[in-house]
Protein backbone atom coordinates (compact mmCIF):
# COMPACT_ATOMS: atom_id res chain seq x y z
CA UNK A 1 0.00 0.00 0.00
CA UNK A 2 1.51 3.35 -0.89
CA UNK A 3 1.59 6.20 1.40
CA UNK A 4 -1.28 7.99 0.07
CA UNK A 5 -3.40 4.89 0.32
CA UNK A 6 -2.50 4.69 3.83
CA UNK A 7 -3.53 8.00 4.86
CA UNK A 8 -6.96 7.82 2.88
CA UNK A 9 -7.30 4.43 5.04
CA UNK A 10 -6.46 5.80 7.97
CA UNK A 11 -8.64 8.86 7.53
CA UNK A 12 -11.77 6.95 6.75
CA UNK A 13 -11.41 4.22 9.33
CA UNK A 14 -10.86 7.01 12.02
CA UNK A 15 -13.62 8.86 10.68
CA UNK A 16 -16.21 7.01 9.61
CA UNK A 17 -15.58 3.35 9.37
CA UNK A 18 -14.55 0.69 12.34
CA UNK A 19 -11.26 1.47 13.86
CA UNK A 20 -9.88 -1.66 15.98
CA UNK A 21 -9.47 0.46 18.75
CA UNK A 22 -13.09 1.80 19.22
CA UNK A 23 -15.97 3.96 17.99
CA UNK A 24 -15.30 6.45 14.86
CA UNK A 25 -15.57 10.28 15.20
CA UNK A 26 -18.39 10.52 13.35
CA UNK A 27 -20.50 7.85 15.04
CA UNK A 28 -19.52 9.27 18.59
CA UNK A 29 -20.27 12.61 17.20
CA UNK A 30 -23.65 11.97 15.77
CA UNK A 31 -24.82 10.84 19.30
CA UNK A 32 -23.55 14.32 20.74
CA UNK A 33 -26.23 16.53 21.84
CA UNK A 34 -26.90 20.02 22.44
CA UNK A 35 -26.63 19.63 26.36
CA UNK A 36 -23.93 17.23 25.96
CA UNK A 37 -21.78 19.78 23.67
CA UNK A 38 -23.34 22.62 26.06
CA UNK A 39 -22.33 21.31 29.42
CA UNK A 40 -18.67 22.14 30.81
CA UNK A 41 -16.97 19.12 32.10
CA UNK A 42 -16.62 18.36 35.66
CA UNK A 43 -13.75 19.88 37.24
CA UNK A 44 -13.28 22.26 34.33
CA UNK A 45 -14.53 25.06 32.15
CA UNK A 46 -14.45 22.99 28.65
CA UNK A 47 -17.43 21.89 26.66
CA UNK A 48 -17.45 19.13 24.58
CA UNK A 49 -18.32 20.91 21.88
CA UNK A 50 -15.17 23.18 22.55
CA UNK A 51 -13.46 19.93 21.84
CA UNK A 52 -15.31 19.38 18.52
CA UNK A 53 -14.50 22.83 17.13
CA UNK A 54 -10.95 22.60 18.16
CA UNK A 55 -10.57 19.06 16.19
CA UNK A 56 -12.29 20.57 13.33
CA UNK A 57 -9.82 23.76 13.50
CA UNK A 58 -7.03 21.71 12.73
CA UNK A 59 -8.23 20.06 10.28
CA UNK A 60 -8.84 23.01 8.48
CA UNK A 61 -5.39 24.32 9.05
CA UNK A 62 -3.85 20.87 7.79
CA UNK A 63 -6.39 21.19 4.50
CA UNK A 64 -5.22 25.03 4.09
CA UNK A 65 -1.39 23.47 3.92
CA UNK A 66 -2.17 20.63 1.92
CA UNK A 67 -4.01 23.05 -0.83
CA UNK A 68 -0.79 25.09 -0.98
CA UNK A 69 -2.49 28.32 1.67
CA UNK A 70 1.00 28.83 2.99
CA UNK A 71 -0.16 31.66 4.93
CA UNK A 72 -2.90 30.13 6.89
CA UNK A 73 -2.40 30.11 10.74
CA UNK A 74 -3.16 28.14 14.07
CA UNK A 75 -1.94 29.73 16.88
CA UNK A 76 -1.98 26.83 19.64
CA UNK A 77 -4.11 27.64 22.52
CA UNK A 78 -5.70 30.80 20.67
CA UNK A 79 -9.34 31.65 20.33
CA UNK A 80 -9.00 30.34 16.82
CA UNK A 81 -7.57 27.06 18.32
CA UNK A 82 -10.07 26.53 21.68
CA UNK A 83 -13.26 28.36 20.16
CA UNK A 84 -15.47 30.14 23.83
CA UNK A 85 -17.64 28.20 25.19
CA UNK A 86 -21.19 28.63 23.21
CA UNK A 87 -24.90 27.08 23.85
CA UNK A 88 -25.66 24.66 21.38
CA UNK A 89 -29.06 23.76 19.32
CA UNK A 90 -30.13 21.60 17.17
CA UNK A 91 -28.84 23.48 14.37
CA UNK A 92 -25.85 24.29 15.58
CA UNK A 93 -25.23 20.80 16.13
CA UNK A 94 -26.57 19.77 12.57
CA UNK A 95 -24.40 22.37 10.93
CA UNK A 96 -21.30 21.41 12.92
CA UNK A 97 -21.80 17.73 11.39
CA UNK A 98 -22.23 19.18 8.01
CA UNK A 99 -18.67 20.97 8.44
CA UNK A 100 -17.13 17.75 9.44
CA UNK A 101 -18.26 15.69 7.06
CA UNK A 102 -17.52 18.36 4.45
CA UNK A 103 -13.96 18.88 5.96
CA UNK A 104 -13.52 15.01 5.86
CA UNK A 105 -14.44 15.04 2.03
CA UNK A 106 -12.18 17.89 1.15
CA UNK A 107 -9.18 16.57 3.29
CA UNK A 108 -9.47 12.99 1.48
CA UNK A 109 -9.43 14.72 -1.93
CA UNK A 110 -6.48 16.92 -0.69
CA UNK A 111 -4.50 13.37 0.24
CA UNK A 112 -5.78 12.34 -3.35
CA UNK A 113 -4.46 15.31 -5.33
CA UNK A 114 -0.99 15.92 -3.18
CA UNK A 115 1.81 15.28 -5.23
CA UNK A 116 3.55 12.21 -3.62
CA UNK A 117 6.92 13.80 -4.01
CA UNK A 118 6.29 16.77 -1.47
CA UNK A 119 5.39 14.29 1.24
CA UNK A 120 8.44 14.67 2.43
CA UNK A 121 8.65 18.10 2.32
CA UNK A 122 8.70 20.60 5.25
CA UNK A 123 5.32 23.00 5.59
CA UNK A 124 6.55 26.13 5.04
CA UNK A 125 7.68 27.99 8.39
CA UNK A 126 6.90 24.57 9.98
CA UNK A 127 9.42 21.55 11.28
CA UNK A 128 7.29 19.14 9.80
CA UNK A 129 6.98 17.71 6.58
CA UNK A 130 3.46 17.79 4.77
CA UNK A 131 3.27 13.59 5.44
CA UNK A 132 3.71 14.07 9.52
CA UNK A 133 1.03 16.82 9.18
CA UNK A 134 -1.59 14.20 7.35
CA UNK A 135 -0.71 11.94 9.82
CA UNK A 136 -1.10 14.35 12.67
CA UNK A 137 -4.58 15.44 11.95
CA UNK A 138 -6.43 11.77 12.22
CA UNK A 139 -4.25 10.87 15.01
CA UNK A 140 -5.68 14.19 16.55
CA UNK A 141 -8.62 13.08 15.96
CA UNK A 142 -8.59 9.49 17.60
CA UNK A 143 -7.14 11.22 20.82
CA UNK A 144 -9.46 13.65 21.03
CA UNK A 145 -12.48 10.91 20.14
CA UNK A 146 -11.55 9.53 23.56
CA UNK A 147 -11.53 12.34 25.10
CA UNK A 148 -15.12 12.58 23.92
CA UNK A 149 -15.85 9.59 24.99
CA UNK A 150 -14.56 9.86 28.77
CA UNK A 151 -16.60 13.21 28.92
CA UNK A 152 -19.56 12.15 27.67
CA UNK A 153 -19.33 9.50 30.34
CA UNK A 154 -18.19 11.72 33.17
CA UNK A 155 -21.13 13.70 31.95
CA UNK A 156 -23.73 11.32 32.59
CA UNK A 157 -22.05 9.76 35.85
CA UNK A 158 -22.05 13.15 37.21
CA UNK A 159 -26.00 13.55 36.55
CA UNK A 160 -25.29 16.72 34.16
CA UNK A 161 -26.71 15.52 31.12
Amino acid sequence: MDLKSYLTFRYQEAYDESPWYGTAVRQIIAQLTPPILTVPLPGSKKQLGQIVLHMLAWRQYALAHLRGENDYRLEVNSPEDWPEATIWNNESVLALRDRLDQNQKDLLQAIHEFPLVKMGTTVPGKSYTYAQLMEGVYTHDIYHAGQLQLGWRLLKENGLI
